[in-house]
């Protein structure tokens, strides 16, 4: 109490002068026909900010969705978007944003994050559920799916996730470096945009059923599953190429040789053995 006394009376230094970045968003639903606005909602990051407007309609007086920057101290010039469209630049140059960049599209998830989710076809080709708001329907393939659950494409380029640090200018690119129960998954991507080869993480069969009791005493086990790094081509053609995927992870120099040997066997260059 005596610290935080001197520090209000400003004998000390406060923990810190830098205002945390804020945004706010604002957007429009339409149910039955009629607009409904959503009370503007604020976020520390502007992809959330972006993610929470992204795909809703323009309201009729033009000015949603829009974003803007909470910690400006003038409210004109802190808008980052407003219509659904992104301001060329703003005050201090720091979110420079051009209208026709590339943004991100909800979209019928093909991937699932849990054993019980259904997994669609990745078309944006979506609509609302105006019954039940916050559900979506693709028109594609005929699941709903919550918005949790949505995946989104970025619009204006043909690749998903991120450019591999080490090996982006070999069409390798992230989706998903796994970790907890997402799994992995990067896209090997030719010349054309085309997906050459997809390597994700899947579950096996299981190699020990664990055990659990009344009492959950300290003999009990979580059941384990055999992990392997699969591939997956274009032509449906599906196959193992690691049962240990584990133990690859840890080992950082062998993990980049495996990559660097599979996008060579796609390339259909020999291995280059990429320095470390």
């Amino acid at each position: 109490m005596e610290i935080e006394n001197q520090r209000l009376a400003g004998v000390l230094p406060a923990i810190s002068t830098v205002p945390a970045m804020m945004f706010e968003a604002a957007r429009v639903r339409r149910i039955d026909g009629k607009e409904v606005p959503d009370y503007p909602q604020s976020f520390n990051l502007l992809a959330d900010a972006e993610k929470y407007v992204a795909d809703t309609p323009v309201s009729n007086d033009g000015t949603r969705p829009w974003i803007r920057n909470a910690t400006s101290s003038r409210i004109s010039g802190s808008f980052l978007m407003v219509g659904g469209k992104w301001l060329q630049s703003e005050p201090q140059g720091v979110f420079k944003r051009v209208p026709g960049e590339v943004r991100r599209t909800m979209c019928c998830p093909k991937t699932s994050r849990h054993e019980s989710d259904v997994v669609g076809c990745g078309s944006t080709n979506i609509v609302e559920d105006p019954s039940d708001p916050g559900t979506f329907d693709c028109l594609d393939c005929g699941i709903f799916f919550s918005q949790e659950a949505a995946e989104y494409v970025e619009q204006g380029k043909l690749r998903e996730g991120k450019p591999s640090p080490r090996f982006g200018a070999r069409g390798l690119h992230n989706i998903n470096l796994g970790g907890g129960s997402t799994p992995l998954l990067i896209k090997l991507y030719g010349p054309n945009d085309d997906v050459l080869a997809t390597l994700t993480e899947e579950k096996g069969e299981c190699i020990d059923p664990g055990y659990v009791d009344f009492f959950l005493g300290p003999n009990c086990r979580p059941a384990k599953y055999q992990r392997y790094l699969v591939e997956k081509l274009p032509d449906g053609t599906v196959g193992v190429l690691h049962d240990q995927p584990q133990a690859l992870a840890r080992d950082f120099a062998a993990w980049v040789a495996f990559l660097d040997r599979w996008i060579s066997r796609h390339e259909g260059t020999p291995f280059r053995g990429v320095l470390l």
